[in-house]
């Protein structure tokens, strides 16, 4: 490495089964590794040994360490059956920050999605309304996820729990000084953050989202052909998604209700989460449909990608 040059990030080590995080909390499984951070299945040894999750950053570096406490903050004042509650915020032996969670059974969305499962449009519905009272609770709160999609969705039917808070904000000057990155998931970006636009990310962003993952529950396809993020991009700024009626899912009512909620101006959609699961509840009533389409296949990683 040359001289002056910043310091690679490192891979931080795994926690070994067994081992306690703050003479607390004994790690009894790995969960996973998310775009960036790493969950474990821990026991909280001073509450019966209740299950818990320790979320703790991927790579060494200050700017994920400062996100994951951030993600402690913005959770502390949140009080919601659907989102994940934030228990403790502790600090391994080597002082790399970990945020505990409540455990939430069931698995998540797009894990279940790949498996095949095919839920009716009753289940659909259960599930949509859960993810828009989460939203409409942050945004009273002033808080925006940015992520919303079917891997942080864990829980089902009218359990389910929005969760991964790691790009959730409540600072408008943030959103503002991030004109030059893109943060989230392409395929469920709305139009403002897919361009870069911090400025004009806000709760309708969190809903476009939300469309974008009732869409793939509702066709079984994506509002995008699957893809790498460079050409989603390029289809969210040139074209816009595709409708119901594109793949397969005739009806007036649905394309009325997407349209609506995937407009590239955000003051022309759904004025709350809610109100566009009830749209879309009438639409599928007057549609007939008591089941729908087997849905894709593959899930999808949040990106941080500097814009043009």
């Amino acid at each position: 490495m040359k001289p002056g040059m910043p310091r690679e990030p490192k891979m931080l080590d795994d926690l070994v089964i067994g081992a306690r995080v703050a003479d607390r909390y004994e790690v009894v499984g790995r969960l996973g590794d998310g775009g960036m951070a790493r969950l474990y299945e821990a026991l909280d040894l001073r509450a019966r040994s209740r299950r818990v999750v320790l979320k703790l950053p991927l790579l060494e570096h200050p700017e994920l360490f400062d996100r994951l406490e951030r993600e402690a903050a913005i959770l502390a004042p949140l009080r919601s059956a659907h989102v994940v509650r934030a228990l403790d915020f502790v600090r391994t032996d080597d002082g790399v920050p970990c945020l505990v969670l409540a455990y939430v059974p069931g698995g998540d969305l797009a894990a279940r999605l790949d498996r095949g499962e095919h839920p009716s449009s009753r289940r659909t519905l259960r599930i949509l309304r859960a993810v828009a009272s989460a939203l409409d609770h942050l945004h009273a709160h002033g808080i925006v996820h940015r992520d919303v999609k079917p891997a942080n969705v864990v829980g089902y039917d009218g359990r389910a729990v929005l969760v991964d808070f790691g790009l959730a904000t409540s600072c408008r000057e943030e959103l503002r000084a991030e004109r030059t990155r893109i943060l989230g998931t392409p395929m469920y970006m709305a139009p403002e953050q897919a361009l870069g636009l911090g400025e004009h990310v806000g709760p309708a962003s969190d809903r476009y989202g939300l469309a974008s993952l009732a869409f793939e529950l509702v066709t079984g396809a994506r509002p995008y052909p699957n893809g790498r993020p460079g050409p989603i991009l390029r289809a969210i700024a040139e074209r816009g998604p595709r409708r119901p009626s594109d793949v397969g899912c005739r009806s007036i009512a649905l394309d009325a209700v997407f349209a609506r909620a995937f407009a590239r101006d955000p003051d022309r959609r759904h004025e709350s989460a809610t109100a566009f699961v009830e749209a879309l509840r009438l639409a599928l009533t007057e549609r007939g449909s008591l089941s729908l389409p087997r849905p894709s296949i593959g899930s999808l990683p949040t990106v941080v990608l500097r814009a043009a």
